[in-house]
């Protein structure tokens, strides 16, 4: 086998890159060879992957002993300003060895040894994002824990350029040894390791050494008057919020004495910092930074820690309801940092983003992960009414993107997908198995499914699926259904809505993905129920309408596209299947999408039929259900196979549905009850029984007169 990881790979372990990894594309590592708990990669591991499929795919080198900081400075990203405004602050980086497949510019992996004496097994860089994220956005730390880079002689997926190795004098190299590696300065590590998410403790003693860039963004306004050296954030986080909170927490901090109302600013202080949760800063860090000024004013000494904890929490919890971002006003922050006032930095940062119109033209086209239906990085609904089969939908389109599998014979984006299952997963088992037999083949493993619903309106539990979903890496997330995530908020409200819909923002602007809602439409149909405030937001509004006349058959409108061809509508089959039985011995059915195989062979069928050929039927019209019967067991029942009853009373349903309420409701039929006890009495004119019953219930057509009669 032959590719760029069968090519390398020894290479780089042999150069000390303990963990060269394949990766397809740049997304899909192996199992368990990546986290704080993967596994270290062997030679044995190494020969497994040459020998396999694996050879063909990109290599990846997973973190040990090493650390990557990763810029992104194109299409607009300010990865180079973040650089920038960390190296004023910090002191500069040694030169160093990169990886990129972007060329001479500032886009690439800088690759540095850990400093003399610390480890990257105690998850001391767990925070170390948001650590740096204070100088700007667009960089990204690679650890142990953390991603992995790709390397040479890798392709970028996207823009199908190589990967290349740069020596620190910006030249193109070979792949450098570990031990070649500068190692990372120590005033870089500290940083890095001193948010609330690392592993150790802060040292002691911190905050009497008056404030440190370690130490944000919590400060006083005197902090900030302080250090007027020190490098800009991105605007509306430290500017805004600071001077909203700095007041506030400075007068606590002078309460000293009991009687002074510390237990009440306690609160307050808790509520205002859970306005920022998570924009500004995690709860954990809020907490962590009021627990330790209730220290420093004497309060926990007073009443201990459990009661400043459950002021802490419970002011946190109310700032972070919905309802209680609204006192945060407009008003409010206008008088926090007044236009004057803002810092010339941010200003100039800010200015930096403006883009020209030739800038815009040069810009990439929206990328589709189902083409003509879903782009990545989108806002995009699934709406329908109750029982057009959205969520079966949804779970195909899943797994065709996981599996890399067009789409009705529409090409795919292949990715990680993440599956809420809101409303519950007691019925996704028996829909992935019926995926599975329709397909032929195992529902892909590159799927997750949360089997509960995570509730938009609040902030802090919203914040981590966020930040859940970016490891993941997903290529789609999908949000089953709108109504289960949204608990608590006035459906027809546009500013509540409007919550959701900010909420949706935040998932496709931190993942990239396309972020798929699953909804309802409202009882006259057409239109998604509810407030109007998602629809000026959808990149899409795909819609699913069920057949008046077959209830396995739908069609699937492209109401709105912002960035593509509306589609004319596209019909879907649907085929039931009996996935197992249940505790009574009963069938259990679910439904699944005719696969693009199947459609293929039911169009070429008809094409090759002669449509003016009558029906021959063995009965009269009196025996209607007999002939029905037989129908679907011709048509249907594999022979040798046949059918259980269950389905075929499933498959009646689908096709009466003008006569049948429901399967129950045909079982409790006399007249289709005494059809099956005639059917299986009953002998041809050869004297061949009709319907012949396998031992395990099934049941097929015996008589082959009756059956070519069928066909015919």
């Amino acid at each position: 086998m032959t590719g760029p990881y069968a090519s390398s790979a020894r290479d780089y372990h042999s150069n000390g890159w303990a963990n060269p990894i394949p990766v397809r594309e740049k997304r899909f590592p192996p199992r368990g060879f990546t986290g704080y708990e993967g596994a270290d990669v062997t030679a044995t591991d190494i020969s497994s992957w040459i020998e396999g499929p694996e050879a063909a795919h990109n290599i990846g080198l997973r973190m040990s002993g090493t650390i990557g900081i990763d810029i992104d400075a194109h299409d607009g990203e300010v990865g180079a300003e973040t650089m920038t405004a960390a190296r004023a602050a910090l002191g500069d980086l040694p030169p160093t060895w990169s990886s990129t497949s972007r060329g001479q510019g500032e886009s690439r992996i800088l690759l540095f040894r850990l400093p003399d004496g610390v480890s990257d097994r105690n998850k001391e860089l767990a925070g170390a994002e948001t650590a740096l994220s204070r100088f700007g956005r667009n960089v990204e730390i690679l650890h142990r824990g953390h991603r992995y880079a790709i390397v040479a002689p890798s392709m970028h997926p996207e823009t199908r350029q190589e990967y290349r190795w740069y020596a620190p004098d910006g030249g193109p190299c070979e792949v450098p040894e570990v031990d070649q590696l500068p190692r990372l300065p120590v005033r870089w590590w500290e940083l890095l390791t001193s948010g609330p998410d690392s592993g150790p403790d802060r040292e002691q003693g911190k905050r009497e050494r008056g404030p440190d860039v370690a130490d944000w963004p919590f400060m006083t306004s005197t902090d900030l008057a302080r250090l007027p050296e020190v490098a800009p954030r991105t605007p509306k986080t430290a500017e805004v919020a600071n001077a909203l909170l700095g007041s506030m927490r400075e007068r606590y901090l002078n309460s000293t004495t009991e009687g002074s109302g510390r237990t009440q600013q306690l609160n307050n202080l808790a509520l205002m910092y859970g306005h920022g949760v998570p924009e500004f800063w995690t709860a954990e860090q809020a907490r962590d930074q009021m627990l330790a000024d209730s220290r420093d004013n004497g309060f926990m000494a007073a009443h201990g820690e459990r009661t400043a904890l459950v002021q802490i929490e419970r002011g946190l919890a109310d700032g972070q309801r919905a309802e209680q971002w609204s006192k945060i006003t407009y008003a409010q922050e206008a008088a926090a940092v007044s236009p004057e006032n803002a810092p010339v930095d941010a200003v100039e940062a800010l200015l930096r983003e403006f883009l020209t119109p030739d800038q815009m033209e040069q810009a990439p086209p929206p990328r589709p992960l189902v083409k003509g239906y879903l782009n990545l990085d989108s806002e995009s609904w699934l709406i329908g009414p109750a029982g057009s089969k959205k969520s079966f939908l949804a779970l195909d389109f899943a797994a065709h993107v996981a599996g890399g599998m067009p789409w009705h014979g529409r090409r795919v984006h292949q990715g990680p997908v993440v599956y809420i299952a809101a409303e519950g997963h007691s019925g996704l088992g028996p829909r992935i198995r019926a995926w599975a037999a329709q397909n032929g083949k195992d529902f892909p493993s590159g799927v997750y499914i949360l089997p509960r619903p995570v509730q938009s309106k609040d902030v802090g539990a919203w914040s981590v699926l966020v930040r859940a979903c970016q490891r993941l890496e997903p290529v789609l997330v999908i949000m089953d259904t709108q109504a289960r995530v949204t608990v608590g908020l006035e459906e027809n409200s546009a500013t509540e809505m409007g919550m959701y819909v900010e909420a949706v923002r935040l998932m496709r602007q931190h993942t990239g993905a396309c972020v798929l809602t699953i909804h309802h439409t409202g009882r006259k149909g057409g239109d998604a129920r509810g407030s109007s405030a998602i629809d000026g937001a959808q990149h899409t509004e795909l819609r699913m309408e069920p057949d008046k006349n077959n209830k396995m058959l739908a069609s699937l409108h492209s109401d709105k596209q912002k960035d593509m061809e509306e589609l004319p509508p596209h019909k879907i089959l649907f085929e039931l299947h009996t996935v197992g039985v249940d505790e009574d011995g009963e069938p259990v059915t679910s439904l699944a999408l005719l696969s693009d195989r199947l459609r293929l062979a039911e169009a070429e069928s008809a094409a090759a039929s002669e449509p003016d050929k009558p029906t021959i039927a063995p009965f009269d019209s009196k025996d209607k259900w007999r002939h029905r019967i037989l129908e679907v067991l011709v048509a249907f029942g594999p022979a040798g196979v046949g059918l259980l009853k269950e389905e075929v009373a499933s498959y009646l349903w689908g096709r009466f549905p003008e006569e049948i309420k429901s399967v129950a409701d045909l079982k409790r039929n006399t007249s289709y009850k005494k059809a099956w006890k005639a059917l299986l009495e009953l002998e041809d004119s050869e004297g061949d029984r009709v319907l012949v019953q396998h031992t395990s219930a099934r049941v097929e057509v015996g008589s082959e007169a009756v059956r070519i009669a069928l066909e015919e």
